[in-house]
């Protein structure tokens, strides 16, 4: 049951009415060992004990519901496929998102986007899902205008309530993500 409902919701997203000068879909890929970059900073939100995977795929999507002028707000699903010790893990994942943009060029619009509490499933096998949180922060620059493409970087985290003895859930230290705006 619940499963169906995540499922209609993140249908729903998809379609969600065209007013919207702006969507993206993005490919983001991770795999240990291919980046050995340390973030200097880390915020307190992404800190935690998950275990960190080995290797995997995002499929993102989002669409823009709402903005200001150095601000907007996303809403959008993800969907990942993951390796953690050998076992294949697979996510989905609803979410609401804020973008900053400090500066905005003609062509060029970099910028950075933060998501907390988003809910998410986490499959392992035939075993039944487990519902999650997904917390991602990136940063990322916008080439063109209302068709162009889109790179970034993010950091994910999957986790349990606080109130667990034991922390469960995936941290992805670091995305690289390619993607198109249509």
């Amino acid at each position: 049951m619940f499963t169906r409902l995540i499922g209609i919701i993140s249908l729903s997203i998809f379609f969600l009415p065209l007013y919207s000068a702006q969507r993206k879909l993005s490919l983001s890929f991770y795999e240990k060992g291919q980046i050995n970059f340390t973030p200097p900073y880390t915020p307190k939100f992404m800190q935690g004990e998950e275990a960190a995977i080995d290797k995997g795929y995002m499929l993102f999507y989002e669409q823009q519901v709402g903005g200001a002028p150095f601000a907007s707000f996303h809403a959008g699903a993800t969907v990942g496929l993951w390796n953690q010790q050998q076992k294949e893990l697979y996510t989905s994942c609803l979410f609401l998102s804020s973008k900053f943009w400090p500066i905005s060029l003609p062509l060029l619009h970099p910028y950075i986007e933060v998501s907390t509490l988003g809910p998410a499933l986490l499959f392992q096998g035939s075993l039944s899902p487990r519902l999650l949180f997904q917390n991602f922060i990136g940063i990322g620059l916008e080439i063109g205008g209302s068709f162009g493409l889109a790179f970034d970087l993010r950091m994910v985290r999957y986790y349990t309530d606080k109130l667990s003895a034991a922390p469960e859930g995936l941290q992805v230290p670091l995305l690289l993500s390619m993607g198109i705006l249509f």
